[in-house]
């Protein structure tokens, strides 16, 4: 077990895991309401 856990904690992290990371402190602090939607502001106009 001890191993599976350092191989989880030495590996690099995808940009998905960041950001799910993120989204997750954000949450457990209050700072984003859970349930809120994640759109908008990126969208491109030409």
């Amino acid at each position: 077990m001890r191993g599976f856990v350092e191989s989880l904690i030495e590996r690099p992290q995808t940009v998905a895991e960041q950001v799910a990371n993120v989204l997750r402190e954000a949450i457990a602090s209050g700072t984003l309401k859970a349930g809120t939607a994640l759109r908008g502001g990126l969208s491109r106009k030409s």
